[in-house]
C-alpha cells in the first residue's frame, strides 16, 4: 500500500505538469490557423453618382486565426467626390467613417462562417490559404500570410 501511495505521489505532479505544458486541454490546431490579411467590402458604400476612395485601418493589423476562429476590427474612412456639372452644381466632397467588428470561424472542411457587426455571412475556402464569404450587401476576402 505504501508503494502505491508513493508511486501516486511521484507520478501525479508529473502528469499535472505535462497537462499544463500541453495547454491544459485537448485543443487541436486547424490547417487554417495563422495570420490572415483581410478585405471587406460594404456595398452600401458604393454610390453610382460619386467617386469613392476609402482607406482602412485594422486592429489588430492582421486577422489571427487560432483553433479555427478569430476576430478583427476594421475602420473604413471614405471620401465621396461628385464632379461639377457646368452651370448646374459645383463639385462636392464628403467624408464618412464606418467601423466593422468581424468574427470569423473556419471549419476543417473549409466552410467560412463570419459575423460582421452582428450580421452573418458565409462562404468557402478555395484552399487552406484563400477564403471568401458573401452576405446581403457585403463580401469578405481572406488570404493567409
Amino acid at each position: 500500500m505504501k508503494f502505491i501511495a508513493s508511486l501516486i505521489a511521484i507520478l501525479l505532479p508529473a502528469l499535472l505538469l505535462i497537462g499544463c505544458l500541453n495547454g491544459g486541454s485537448q485543443r487541436s490546431s486547424s490547417a487554417y490557423d495563422g495570420s490572415w490579411s483581410i478585405s471587406y467590402t460594404d456595398k452600401a458604400l458604393v454610390v453610382d453618382s460619386a467617386t469613392v476612395s476609402c482607406a482602412e485601418t485594422y486592429n489588430p493589423l492582421a486577422l489571427s486565426i487560432l483553433n479555427g476562429s478569430g476576430n478583427i476590427r476594421i475602420t473604413q474612412t471614405c471620401v465621396y467626390t461628385t464632379a461639377a456639372v457646368s452651370g448646374v452644381s459645383p463639385a462636392t466632397s464628403t467624408t464618412s467613417s464606418n467601423s466593422y467588428v468581424i468574427g470569423v470561424a473556419m471549419s476543417i472542411s473549409g466552410v467560412v462562417n463570419a459575423n460582421v457587426n452582428g450580421a452573418p455571412i458565409t462562404g468557402q475556402c478555395a484552399s487552406p490559404t484563400i477564403c471568401s464569404a458573401q452576405g446581403t450587401g457585403n463580401s469578405l476576402g481572406l488570404a493567409k500570410q
